[in-house]
């Protein structure tokens, strides 16, 4: 494994985390889920513009999950491209919970809010990270 290359899963179990912490205590505190939800879409825009440099100081970087390597495990590759589209996702994501902090309060409960929001954007950055066939060196 190349150092540095926790990055990888990092920018997936954090947010996971922060939602299934809202799930479960947003309802009990009330400004938790605003706090968490800004907190995780923060800590990850910083990881992805980690990765940017990461990537250029390291270069392509693959992290096997659970030491299973593919076509028996799921590897999550960093490059170039990867890094550009997870910059994307999350600084979209950031300036949606910065803004949603007011916004939200009129149309649903907060707690259920950020816990979905949270998980959508888990969507693409799983797809833009993970390979099932072994690299090609």
């Amino acid at each position: 494994m190349t150092p540095g290359s926790t990055i990888v899963p990092l920018c997936v179990a954090v947010p996971l985390t922060c939602a299934f912490l809202i799930a479960l205590l947003g309802k009990r505190v009330a400004r938790l889920p605003d706090v968490l939800g800004f907190l995780a879409t923060l800590c990850t825009c910083g990881l992805s513009l980690g990765s940017v440099w990461l990537v250029n100081s390291a270069g392509v970087i693959e992290y096997p999950l659970g030491g299973w390597d593919p076509p028996l495990g799921i590897s999550m590759v960093l490059d170039g491209l990867t890094a550009f589209m997870l910059v994307t996702v999350n600084v979209v994501a950031l300036l949606v919970a910065l803004f949603s902090i007011d916004y939200m309060e009129r149309f649903t409960a907060k707690w259920q809010f950020y816990t979905l929001f949270l998980l959508m954007p888990q969507v693409m950055r799983l797809r833009y990270t993970i390979m099932l066939l072994p690299m090609s060196s």
